[in-house]
């Protein structure tokens, strides 16, 4: 911890490049080398045909059902895929490209203003570093999930934190936590005592803007409609739990999650893989129990 940010930002950089490259044999030229050699070779993401397919997954819902569709979304998600939708003209293979433009800028200039006092050299290192050779960012662009989005908007929540522009940092953090819950969380990095009645207002203020906004925008934009009708939708579909049904099935029992390695959830399936019966007994009953510890570790370490 007395190291310089120079050094911790070198250090950093080095572990990404060497974890990597690391990656990169182990996936790649291990294939090509070491006999029995592998016909295809594929990504060590998930396989190719998958590309930005969980924006094209969500997107093709909203653009058949609109507000009746299944989300794990908050309304928040909604209203990107309304904003989505209005500036690729329709067209989701346009908005999946603005997607990852999206991603790769706003993240090399989070990067770059953070090492500005540092050489060029240490910037341009750890732009193509933390952005480029970053699995969890590589995944998600790969899959253009809507947690880049997240990101982002808590970036700039801290750059205006930097700033002391407390208004503005609770808003964004009310923002994020419309499209998925847990960035609520980090409420509590920032609280301190003078700024508690700010902080509640705020962030408040931002999700019930967020929070409202794809039933307002349906007044005037697709799925045109009111508001209660819409927001009546929406709320009935996720009470049905049918996404996370699927999810659960998809991505915890079954075994499509371990190719997007986004889940610590991910590493117990691979463990357990060898006897399927017992993961999947293990999964159906425990997971519940798994995803409250693992809710709870986030919020013990925001707090602290």
């Amino acid at each position: 911890m007395n190291k310089t940010p120079e050094s911790k930002t070198n250090m950093i950089i080095l572990i990404m490049l060497i974890g990597f490259l690391s990656a990169f044999f182990w996936y790649y030229l291990k294939k090509v080398i070491i006999y029995p050699y592998t016909a295809g070779i594929t990504t060590p993401f998930h396989n190719q045909v998958n590309i930005f397919c969980d924006y094209y997954s969500i997107a093709n819902t909203f653009f058949l059902s609109g507000f009746y569709g299944s989300y794990n979304y908050l309304p928040g998600g909604i209203t990107l895929l309304q904003i989505l939708k209005f500036v690729s003209f329709g067209n989701p293979y346009l908005g999946a490209k603005i997607i990852m433009l999206s991603y790769f800028s706003f993240l090399s200039f989070f990067i770059f203003k953070m090492c500005k006092k540092m050489p060029k050299q240490i910037k341009i290192l750890g732009i193509l570093a933390l952005v480029f050779c970053n699995y969890p960012i590589l995944s998600t662009v790969h899959t253009a999930n809507f947690e880049g989005f997240v990101l982002i908007i808590l970036i700039f929540s801290y750059l205006y934190y930097l700033k002391g522009d407390i208004s503005k940092t609770f808003m964004l953090i009310g923002v994020a936590g419309a499209i998925k819950i847990y960035p609520l969380f980090i409420f509590f990095v920032y609280l301190k005592k003078n700024n508690f009645i700010y902080a509640v207002k705020y962030t408040s203020l931002g999700f019930l803007i967020a929070f409202a906004s794809p039933f307002i925008i349906s007044l005037i934009y697709y799925p045109e409609g009111n508001i209660i009708d819409g927001f009546n939708a929406w709320a009935n579909n996720l009470l049905s739990g049918q996404a996370m049904e699927m999810y659960k099935n998809t991505m915890i029992i079954g075994y499509n999650g371990v190719f997007f390695g986004h889940s610590l959830l991910n590493s117990i399936r691979l463990l357990m893989t060898p006897n399927e019966s017992f993961m999947i007994s293990f999964m159906t009953e425990y997971y519940s129990y798994i995803l409250f510890l693992s809710t709870f570790l986030i919020l013990m370490s925001c707090l602290i």
